[in-house]
């Protein structure tokens, strides 16, 4: 028992050192909280739900009905006109300026260009705008990706699962899905995602879905609630989530039918979700500060930080301050928020983008915050502003939690568009700020195009690399503005020997509506997808370090046509160690180092539909 014990406490010690962060100690000791908090609640677990796949020759489902989902916001009048008038100034230097259409942005040198890796079609168009996308990857290379009103999986490219999310949470064609976002949770090995209810002017509901396991296909725990949880009959929406080390939090914009009643925090038990039991919550309303559209951070690599959280506000119409918010314990332990108000460079609304060749407008929307990570005492999010002449850049931020102090930085060039950034981090440490942002760019000279660009650890901006571009959209009947999006995915790849990022962005098709593109986007370097194998000793490369000859033993199922290379560093292949049909169980290889340098490669294992396996060699 003593044994037992002693190994239990080993795995929990490993799992609480270098999976779980502590946040900074803060005093709030006679502060005032920042809001009212609830009592606990609960709601029963549906079920357990594993939905069926469309017939992936078949999608999308049926001819879309064209449908434009309009989220409210505050300040919407003084908004629309900051962006008309800010569209006549873009319009009057274009048409007084000579420039060069061919010049780009030109950034550090000393920042890594980021590399477009294995990239696909996810979401098709069903009909609806904006295209809100959001995107998962887990440790095991499941993408899961969701926009506007369908959900996709993907692995190694191949997209293998396709669903309208109403058939997905249950519903009939009834209830109109919107705004969906999912999450990894790589400290829980679990996904989260969230849908709620649109076409509705108030009482809508929610369905928060946990995995049973980090493979979706084991089936979701599904819960719903109201989103309104006041019982006034508001509208619940636009969704923000993210986790901590021992829950999972929500925040979304309440509305009754003339006017925004500000933004609501939920924060669950995430450990009950998993489980299927009973879900407890609480929540927080009432809230000081900006108070509309909080970004909780969840935490930036492996792992999760606690206890409580993190979250950030930007103003929407425009501001010198930005919101920082922290909630301070976990469910259990009565926690509360807090507010400080952090000053920054002045930010303000942009113009509507333009696209070749259709005169619909792309709808940019405002100034909220739209995405954000924790790393290192470091709150970093972004979100779009004014860059020059009317024309949006992205706006990047880092916000010190302990000096309560932000730095911030734009992106852009006058001349382009740039909207709706997501970023990840992109950090080798948790000592590294590296980032990768996504992000879409537009211009009267081309179609919306899906970029991504690399920011260093020191605050210097690479170039924006290209991903993917087709079509322009069109507007939907009777209007001369199109959404563009609410929202794009970025989160970073737990399947990569390297850092590496998952995105997806929004372009347009040949039927003038929106699709996703998913696109893996690393720096220079071998790029690795690593193992799915469960690791039970079933590779063993030895001796390594080592000189001569070294031995490869790995259990494999039946049937089994495999590649065994080594690469260098820079992933060029330096051997073809075996090509064939591999026996079932254990397999031994042995191989001849003779005539490779001294010096570190990989040893990559592959079948005919992904890399199995990958590990670094020492050759002495």
């Amino acid at each position: 028992m003593r044994k037992f014990f002693f190994l239990y406490f080993l795995l929990f010690f490993h799992s609480a050192i270098f999976s779980q962060y502590q946040k900074p100690s803060t005093d709030y000791s006679g502060l005032t909280p920042a809001g009212r908090v609830s009592e606990l609640r609960s709601v029963a677990c549906q079920g357990l739900i594993n939905p069926k796949s469309l017939d992936l020759n078949l999608k999308p489902k049926l001819t879309p009905i064209l449908k434009e989902i309009k989220h409210k916001t505050p300040n919407a009048a003084i908004i629309e006109a900051i962006k008309r008038e800010k569209l006549i100034q873009k319009l009057s230097f274009e048409s007084n300026s000579i420039q060069a259409r061919d010049a780009d942005e030109t950034q550090s040198p000393s920042a890594v260009i980021p590399e477009v890796g294995l990239n696909f079609t996810g979401n098709e168009f069903d009909g609806t705008a904006p295209s809100d996308n959001h995107i998962a990857i887990s440790k095991k290379g499941t993408v899961i990706s969701v926009a506007n009103s369908t959900i996709v999986y993907a692995k190694n490219g191949v997209v293998n699962f396709y669903q309208a999310l109403d058939q997905f949470i249950g519903e009939d064609e009834s209830y109109s899905p919107c705004d969906p976002v999912v999450i990894f949770d790589s400290g829980s090995d679990r996904f989260i995602m969230f849908v709620q209810e649109c076409g509705k002017d108030y009482d809508n509901q929610i369905a928060l879905l946990f995995s049973k396991t980090d493979d979706p296909n084991d089936g979701w725990w599904l819960y719903k609630i109201a989103g309104d949880q006041s019982g006034n009959g508001y509208f619940f929406d636009y969704p923000k989530i993210a986790v901590s080390s021992h829950d999972f939090f929500l925040t979304a914009n309440l509305f009754s039918s003339n006017s925004s009643e500000g933004a609501m925090v939920i924060q669950f038990d995430k450990a009950k979700g998993f489980s299927g039991s009973n879900l407890q919550y609480l929540y927080y309303s009432q809230l000081q500060g900006i108070n509309f559209t909080l970004v909780p951070v969840g935490f930036g690599q492996t792992g999760n930080y606690g206890p409580g959280i993190y979250l950030v506000a930007s103003d929407n119409s425009g501001s010198d301050k930005i919101s920082l918010y922290d909630i301070n314990n976990d469910i259990d332990k009565s926690p509360q928020i807090f507010h400080s108000s952090v000053n920054t460079t002045a930010y303000e609304v942009p113009a509507n983008a333009q696209q070749k060749g259709n005169p619909c407008l792309l709808d940019i929307g405002d100034c909220r915050a739209l995405s954000g990570f924790y790393l290192n005492n470091t709150v970093h999010f972004v979100f779009h502003s004014d860059y020059g002449q009317g024309y949006a850049g992205i706006n990047y931020n880092r916000l010190n939690v302990v000096s309560k102090t932000n730095v911030s930085k734009k992106f852009g060039f006058v001349g382009y568009d740039y909207g709706y950034p997501s970023v990840a981090s992109f950090g080798s440490s948790v000592n590294d700020a590296s980032a990768m942002i996504g992000f879409g760019r537009s211009s009267k000279d081309f179609s919306p195009q899906i970029r991504v660009l690399n920011v260093d650890n020191d605050f210097n901006f690479s170039n924006s690399t290209y991903v993917y571009e087709l079509w322009d959209v069109d507007c939907f009947p009777g209007d001369d503005v199109l959404r563009w999006g609410d929202y794009t995915g970025c989160a970073r790849n737990y399947n990569s020997n390297i850092p590496s990022v998952y995105l997806n962005g929004m372009y347009g098709n040949f039927d003038g509506g929106w699709n996703t593109r998913i696109a893996e986007v690393h720096s220079g370097g071998p790029f690795i997808a690593t193992t799915d194998l469960d690791k039970k000793n079933e590779v063993n490369v030895f001796p390594n370090p080592g000189s001569g000859r070294f031995n490869l033993k790995i259990n494999l199922p039946p049937n089994n046509e495999i590649q065994i290379e080594l690469l260098d560093m820079n992933g060029k292949i330096m051997a073809l160690f075996f090509e064939g049909k591999a026996s079932a169980g254990e397999n031994l290889f042995n191989f001849n180092k003779s005539g490779l340098s001294a010096g570190s490669y990989f040893l990559v294992i592959k079948n005919k539909d992904e890399i199995i396996h990958n590990e670094k060699i020492i050759i002495q």
